[in-house]
């Protein structure tokens, strides 16, 4: 592909709103030539990746919205101040496999004594 070709095709996809693909197409190339890779799997690696940035500037714009003060994540969180929790229980739970089970979930305890 000539330079001028390879420069209209990022403009077109970045007008597109392709952005992760534009970044990637030049190793991507680079990859697929040295490791034989179908064009299909070529264009899935490419696909995939615009899919995952997408999702992250989606959850990191909610975020934004959501004005929360901090970003609380389950993997940040010490399940050593709290001992009657059962991390792999809370993992387990976190994987929402009990909906796709169309399964009740009732969580109890004691009342937050702060409140």
């Amino acid at each position: 592909m000539a330079v001028a070709e390879y420069e209209q095709f990022l403009t077109k996809l970045k007008q597109l709103r392709l952005s992760r693909m534009a970044e990637l197409l030049d190793a991507a190339l680079k990859e697929a030539a040295s490791s034989n890779m179908t064009y299909l799997d070529f264009l899935r690696r490419l696909v995939d990746e615009e899919f995952r940035a997408r999702q992250e500037r989606t959850v990191a714009a909610r975020v934004v919205k959501s004005r929360m003060p901090a970003v609380k994540t389950l993997e940040s969180f010490e399940f050593s101040y709290q001992p009657s929790l059962n991390p792999r229980k809370v993992w387990e739970l976190a994987e929402l496999r009990f909906i796709e089970r169309h399964e009740n979930l009732v969580i109890l305890g004691p009342p937050d004594p702060t409140t």
